[in-house]
């Protein structure tokens, strides 16, 4: 997220813009440093519990293991849509460009329920019909007042009306993935 006084300096943004079933979803192009189509996925060691379900494995990454999040899988959960059958991408994230909060919730997280993968990065995991694009900012709407609470404590912050896709949400993946850890 841009803080408030640069966000009204900008005029565009670049997005990652997501399709996922008859939804889709705007990504700010800065909460990610790297893509790649992913593979290889290795599981997790140790036990399955319900507070690793968002959790899909691990890959190699510059000489080191990371933890996979399933974005998918959120984003189906939260808008009941069917997972993207096809390809997948890992976006990476750079943990420290977190809140001092979350980059605390992911090492204590990975610290106990993998403690094979780093702490200082982590990869979304994505379905492959997606594209960076660069939207002017007077596209994207923020939510009325009586739905912003609930939606941006689930990671929702606003959205964009398309066309073949009718609506965009544009989310904070910070906070959907760490947000369920609070």
């Amino acid at each position: 997220m841009l803080p408030p006084d640069k966000a009204c300096m900008k005029e565009s943004q670049d997005f990652l813009l997501v399709e996922q079933g008859a939804a889709g979803f705007l990504i700010n192009r800065e909460q990610f440093y790297a893509s790649l189509y992913l593979q290889d996925l290795k599981p997790l060691t140790g036990t399955d519990d319900d507070s690793r379900r968002y959790c899909a494995g691990t890959i190699d990454f510059r000489d080191e293991q990371i933890l996979v999040y399933d974005l998918d899988r959120r984003l189906g959960e939260l808008f009941q849509l069917e997972a993207d059958p096809g390809l997948s991408i890992a976006l990476v994230a750079d943990v420290s460009a977190f809140s001092e909060k979350a980059r605390q919730q992911f090492r204590e997280m990975a610290e106990i329920k993998a403690p094979e993968v780093s702490r200082n990065t982590v990869a979304y995991r994505i379905g492959s019909r997606a594209e960076i694009k660069n939207l002017p900012l007077s596209q994207v709407k923020l939510i009325p007042a009586g739905l912003k609470e609930l939606l941006r404590s689930k990671g929702v912050y606003g959205c964009r009306f398309g066309q073949e896709i009718q609506i965009y949400y544009f989310v904070d993946i910070e906070k959907l993935s760490f947000g369920l850890l609070e």
